[in-house]
């Protein structure tokens, strides 16, 4: 069996968000364990970080399009000869990378979330409507496999697309344990996140700045703590916070932003929080909940989406636009010690059903299926 995966999502902005994370490790894992024949895709750029990651695997070179790019990127199934095509986002923020009308024969894509379907601001209804989105849902129609990440999205988009279950199959994402776990030596790691960035006191912690991340009602269920112990540390890109939020967290002391880390400072930082404030209105998975409990880190999460689904019993599920039930699970959490070590208990246990290694096992379980 010959298998080709698409990699050009990697070669760009989001190669350090979910979806690039998912494709990175999904990659990485498969050509460790699949003794087949796998062809990488890509794009032209001998000077991407990632092919030192590949440069032992058999690579073609896809024409780049700036022009007309919605055009020639459904000439893809004549720049593929293999049994199996992998395309592993659908629906995802970049829009040089497109799912084709007419896809490659034996096409199997991932479909992370539908969150733009979901919510109504600018960013969510611009980009449902853009010629790409309505392209990818013709082609949605033609592909041999969907895989998504939850059963969650899975509902979607069986409601939404109108997707037959039995051509939709769930895989669970996982968590690089060698990157996130527990430390020690804690007071000289928080003597280091005092100097590199600023964090005086104990602080709730927060990964993520885009619209369906929820920050606004965490900002207000931390403000109404009026806890002056405390402070809350927002990573993530700032550039993906409207001016009016962001003026008003950076008008408050207690709020520390840090824009987007390399992964051992955010393992420190998980490590170092008193808890994980996560509490999306919409998530396709949720990897940050995963990273946290294998840092040992307390999660407060929502009862939404598939954010129950990815945290079981190991965190505690709170009513994402309740800012008062957030605030009272918080203080629950910050003051109790008992239940603070029964969390972290549970989610080191949580996330040991997790691995990027079973995700790529399983994958190579729907390639076989359809070949």
């Amino acid at each position: 069996m010959r298998i080709g995966i698409d990699t050009r999502l990697l070669q760009s902005s989001i190669l350090s968000s979910g979806i690039g994370v998912y494709t990175y490790n999904l990659v990485k894992n498969i050509l460790e364990i699949c003794e087949d024949d796998v062809v990488l895709y890509a794009l032209d750029d001998k000077s991407n970080p990632i092919n030192e990651l590949f440069k032992h695997s058999r690579v073609r070179y896809l024409p780049g399009y700036k022009r007309l790019n919605w055009f020639f990127q459904q000439l893809l199934r004549f720049n593929t000869d293999v049994d199996v095509y992998h395309i592993p986002m659908v629906f995802g923020p970049l829009r040089d990378v497109v799912l084709p009308i007419f896809p490659p024969h034996n096409t199997v894509v991932t479909i992370h979330d539908l969150i733009p379907y979901h919510l109504n601001d600018a960013w969510s209804v611009y980009l449902r409507n853009t010629r790409d989105y309505r392209l990818q849902l013709r082609g949605i129609k033609r592909v041999k496999k969907i895989i998504t990440v939850s059963n969650a999205t899975k509902n979607d988009i069986i409601e939404i697309i109108g997707v037959e279950e039995n051509n939709i199959r769930v895989i669970y994402e996982g968590v690089d344990k060698e990157l996130f776990n527990p430390l020690t030596d804690k007071i000289s790691l928080k003597n280091y996140l005092k100097g590199r960035f600023g964090i005086q006191k104990r602080y709730l912690l927060c990964v993520g700045t885009v619209e369906n991340k929820n920050l606004y009602n965490a900002i207000k269920a931390f403000q109404r703590m009026n806890e002056k112990e405390l402070q809350l540390v927002v990573v993530g890109n700032m550039e993906n916070i409207s001016s009016k939020l962001l003026k008003s967290m950076v008008s408050i002391d207690e709020i520390v932003l840090i824009n987007e880390l390399n992964t051992q400072d955010i393992c420190i930082l998980y490590n170092c929080a008193e808890l994980l404030l996560f509490v999306s209105t919409m998530e396709g998975f949720g990897l940050p909940i995963l990273e946290a409990f294998a840092c040992g880190c307390p999660v407060i999460t929502s009862n939404t989406s598939s954010l129950p689904e990815v945290a079981g019993d190991a965190a505690v599920l709170v009513n994402p636009t309740n800012v008062e039930e957030i605030k009272e699970k918080i203080k629950d959490v910050v003051n109790n010690i008992e239940l603070r070590e029964l969390l972290i208990a549970k989610g080191l246990e949580r996330v040991k059903k997790f691995s990027w290694l079973r995700c790529a096992e399983e994958t190579l379980d729907v390639y076989r299926e359809i070949v």
